[in-house]
């Protein structure tokens, strides 16, 4: 009885949930959480280098990764992975197409699983 009451007043609220209208939505706030885990990972791991007193040339996502392979810090494929998110990144910043963004969001799932992998390093 309760839950019926429930689906009538989200019915009368906010009439049928549309997904198809909504996915550009939700696609748009993933691909911008996206962007702004990258940059926080990539300067995690360089946190992470400075702790052991490794210093990276430039202040930039792909050194700073490439000196946490060279390292021993992060894995190969770790470090792959997180070269193809910041490469996805940057081309999500730069110039916005459909088909980039379905390209990312089908990445989303491999590159969320690598960024909780390089988490627990510490």
């Amino acid at each position: 009885m309760l839950l019926e009451k429930l689906r009538e007043k989200k019915q009368n609220s906010f009439g049928p949930f549309d997904f198809e209208a909504l996915y550009p939505l939700f696609r748009e706030s993933i691909i911008q959480r996206f962007e702004y885990t990258i940059e926080l990972t990539w300067k995690y791991c360089k946190k992470l280098l400075e702790q052991k007193d490794i210093s990276v040339e430039y202040n930039a996502p792909v050194p700073v990764i490439r000196t946490a392979y060279a390292s021993g810090l992060l894995q190969e494929d770790i470090a792959e992975t997180l070269l193809r998110a910041i490469k996805d990144r940057n081309r999500t910043s730069h110039i916005y197409k459909e088909a980039v963004a379905e390209e990312l969001i089908a990445h989303i799932p491999l590159y969320a699983a690598t960024i909780k992998k390089i988490i627990q390093l510490n």
